[in-house]
């Protein structure tokens, strides 16, 4: 049977950083969970120690089964020990559920959860805080500080820590249909700010710091009783909380945003889950704001397919690259959802959507981070994983791809200056470069060498095959390789 390789020369494209293989973290007998929604699970303080929080149903703990567990991994030791930071509070049998994390700009870990007499964990909000020593978990607060006032009475979700550079710590949280807001100053929390507190529903706030120590605030929801849900802003210049803007302007129900700003510009962006104007399909959308205000949104998932897309979260590196995470499927994956990333270059384009996993069972909830002082553009993930069965944490590290560059058009296929060709059943390779081969999906398939390739056994479809170029073309180019029987 004859293969057949037909090769269409594609622009140069912003590619996707190169992730790692995956490493799970927790390995227990009872569920962990790395999630809810917008909450930033994981972060990277100046020394390039990794910091992640998660949550337990560990029926061994009785009645208050769920707490608050933390581990860290230490450059040149690896990763510590599973350990339970609300010990104190399970101790005085409490619930604690849905952690968030963040560091300050001294190295300062603070993080956040809800916690309550029920196991739902929402008659209050605590905070913890740490300053690493060690090659252990070490430094962490004895007691819990509740950052709530209002007691049981008001039902509290969803609390979601940011840092600006000025040191000051951002906390927000939902009471009901209120946003409360808390910032500490020299380690002092100050009092409650409570934002947006009509009678419409909201959900999710997340935050987010500027450069400019500008906070950033998103939910999403509605101003009235009915109607579909909606992405909104809130900013703070100084001390002073600027109006309310729409983000989404969607038809139907927009839903789960994600805030990061890009340290270049200082603008901000946000991410959030969309429905399609008519139909059920849901994708991964982003906006971002200039002076003149919210630009109009961009899809990042993958516009013409019909593959659910889930709850994702944004974040720019030091080289103001913005980097999407989401749990969605795809050609290779219809029926489970995978871990999916995307990158933004600097001209605003968006890298197509590749699938950091490659696993059978769902996994759900990826939050993401970006590097430490010496390498602030790498990559940092968790989620939630059920591959083995049990719900698990599992993380994820990326290099940064090489400088993007615009779009643009080469050559087409009949030039003589093609990277690849098929020599009978074999793809040859010119030149001293390697390349990656890589499925419809965006997946990696093969490593490619230079000269001759073995690829007899590739099912027929559509690859891309991306190279490194040279005499004054972009630093990485791509081809689109059918192949065909």
């Amino acid at each position: 049977m004859k293969l057949l390789v037909l090769i269409a020369v594609l622009a140069a494209t912003a590619l996707a950083a190169e992730w790692d293989p995956e490493t799970r973290l927790t390995d227990n007998s009872w569920p962990d969970y790395n999630f809810w929604s917008g909450q930033r699970r994981v972060a990277v303080d100046q020394a390039g120690r990794v910091h992640t929080v998660w949550y337990v149903m560990n029926s061994g703990l009785g009645t208050y089964r769920f707490q608050v567990y933390y581990k860290r991994f230490v450059p040149g030791s690896g990763w510590t020990a599973d350990t339970m930071i609300s010990a104190d509070l399970y101790a005085e049998s409490t619930f604690c559920k849905y952690p968030g994390v963040a560091v300050d700009s001294s190295g300062r870990v603070f993080a956040v959860w809800g916690a309550g007499s029920t196991d739902e964990g929402d008659d209050r909000v605590y905070v913890k805080t740490c300053l690493p020593e060690g090659s252990g978990n070490g430094g962490w607060d004895e007691a819990s500080t509740e950052l709530s006032t209002s007691g049981p009475s008001q039902e509290k979700a969803c609390p979601n820590l940011a840092a600006t550079p000025d040191g000051h710590v951002h906390a927000v949280w939902l009471e009901t249909t209120t946003i409360v807001y808390r910032e500490c100053i020299d380690s002092v929390w100050q009092g409650e700010v409570r934002l947006e507190s009509g009678t419409g529903y909201k959900a999710y706030p997340v935050v987010a710091g500027g450069r400019d120590n500008t906070v950033h605030l998103g939910w999403y929801g509605r101003l009235g009783g009915s109607g579909f849900y909606d992405v909104w802003y809130k900013s703070r210049t100084d001390t002073t909380w600027n109006p309310t803007e729409e983000v989404s302007q969607g038809q139907r129900h927009q839903m789960y945003p994600s805030i990061a700003v890009n340290p270049v510009t200082g603008n901000p962006h946000m991410l959030w889950q969309c429905y399609e104007p008519t139909g059920n399909t849901r994708r991964v959308v982003h906006a971002w704001r200039t002076g003149s205000g919210w630009q109009p949104r961009d899809t990042v998932s993958e516009p013409g397919s019909e593959h659910e897309q889930g709850t994702g979260q944004l974040v720019f590196t030091q080289d103001g690259r913005g980097h999407a995470v989401w749990a969605g499927r795809s050609d290779a994956w219809p029926n489970v959802n995978q871990i999916r990333y995307s990158e933004r270059d600097a001209n605003g384009d968006w890298s197509a959507a590749v699938n950091v996993t490659d696993t059978s069972n769902t996994r759900e909830r990826p939050s993401i981070c970006g590097g430490s002082d010496s390498l602030p553009n790498d990559l940092h993930m968790v989620w939630t994983d059920y591959r083995m069965g049990n719900s698990e944490v599992y993380y994820a590290h990326a290099n940064p791809s090489p400088q993007p560059v615009k779009e643009r058009r080469r050559r087409t296929a009949c030039s003589s200056q093609l990277t690849a060709s098929l020599v009978r059943g074999s793809l040859m390779l010119p030149g001293r470069q390697e390349a990656m081969l890589l499925d419809a999906a965006g997946s990696r398939v093969i490593g490619l060498h230079p000269g001759e390739n073995p690829v007899s056994r590739l099912a027929p479809g559509v690859y891309f095959v991306l190279s490194a170029a040279g005499g004054g073309r972009p630093a990485v180019e791509v081809r689109r390789v059918v192949v065909t029987r």
